[in-house]
């Protein structure tokens, strides 16, 4: 699914953070 992938990007984007 293209939202599971987009959420997956931000959760990603906030660890990295």
């Amino acid at each position: 699914m293209v939202i599971s992938r987009y959420l997956r990007s931000q959760s990603t984007a906030v660890s990295k953070l």
